[in-house]
C-alpha cells in the first residue's frame, strides 16, 4: 500500500492512530526503500531486550546500555525525526526518541505518554503523574516540580500544568511533521514538502493555510 494512503487511512480511522505503525509510515513516505514492518519488528526486538518491566530499566537499557541519545550536533537532520533512522542510528531528538521510549515501554507493559511541552518534548509515567522522562538528555528522570521549572524556563509565563498534560497520538504526529516541514522548507526541498503536507493535512489540527501551501509546492512540479 501506498504509505501516505496508509498513513491517511490510519489517522482517519476511530481512536488513537498507534504510534509505532504511524511514525513507520512517516517513514516510508521519506524513503520508499523503508519497509513498516520491519520497523515495526525492530522495536518488537528493542523491547524483548528490555531485562525488567520499571521506568527505571528502560532508562537504562535504552540510554545506557544501548546508547540512544539527543543529536546536538546536527539536531535539524532530518533523519532525526524518521523512526527507521533513530532505530539504526540511536541518535534522535526529543520527539521521535520519547517515541521510542514510549513504544518500548507499551510492549513491556509500562504505560508512557507524550508530555507535549514547548520546545522540549517530554515524556511521563501513565499512571504516576510525578514521574517525568527527558528522552533526548539520556533518560533523565525527574519529578513534577523539577518538569515545572524546566517549562518555566522554556517559555516563561506559560501555565505549566496545561504544558504538562498528555497530549494525543494525533497531535504527536502533527508535531513530528511540523518539524520535517520547517527542515524541508528550509532546505527547499519541495519533493518531500509535499507529502509532508499532505501527511499534515490528513490530521486534524493542521493549519488551513498549508492547503494552499500544498498547491503550490505541486504547482511547482507543473
Amino acid at each position: 500500500m501506498d504509505a501516505i494512503r496508509g498513513f491517511t487511512e490510519l489517522v482517519s480511522a476511530a481512536g488513537e492512530p498507534p504510534l509505532d505503525v504511524a511514525c513507520s509510515l512517516i517513514a516510508a513516505c521519506a524513503d520508499r526503500r523503508v519497509d513498516p514492518s520491519r520497523v515495526i519488528e525492530e522495536l518488537d526486538g528493542l523491547a524483548a531486550g528490555c531485562p525488567e518491566p520499571t521506568v527505571e530499566s528502560l532508562q537504562h537499557y535504552l540510554f545506557r546500555d544501548l546508547g540512544f541519545h539527543g543529536n546536538r550536533d546536527d539536531y535539524y537532520d532530518p533523519s532525526n525525526s524518521l523512526l527507521d533512522k533513530v532505530l539504526e542510528r540511536k541518535v534522535g531528538i526529543p520527539i521521535t526518541l520519547s517515541v521510542v521510549l514510549m513504544e518500548t515501554g507499551r510492549r513491556r507493559g509500562v504505560p508512557l505518554v507524550g508530555i507535549g511541552a514547548p520546545g522540549h518534548f517530554l515524556v511521563r509515567h501513565a499512571d504516576d503523574p510525578d514521574v517525568f522522562i527527558d528522552a533526548f538528555n539520556g533518560g533523565l528522570i525527574f519529578d513534577r516540580a523539577a518538569a515545572q521549572r524546566l517549562v518555566e524556563q522554556l517559555q516563561p509565563g506559560l501555565s505549566a500544568a496545561q504544558a504538562l498534560e498528555p497530549v494525543s497520538n494525533r497531535a504527536i504526529l502533527l508535531r513530528m511533521l511540523a518539524n520535517l516541514k520547517a527542515i524541508y522548507l528550509h532546505r527547499s526541498d519541495a519533493v518531500a514538502l509535499a507529502w509532508v503536507l499532505e501527511l499534515r493535512l490528513s490530521l486534524p489540527g493542521a493549519s488551513e493555510s498549508e492547503v494552499q501551501e500544498l498547491a503550490k509546492v505541486r504547482a511547482h512540479f507543473n
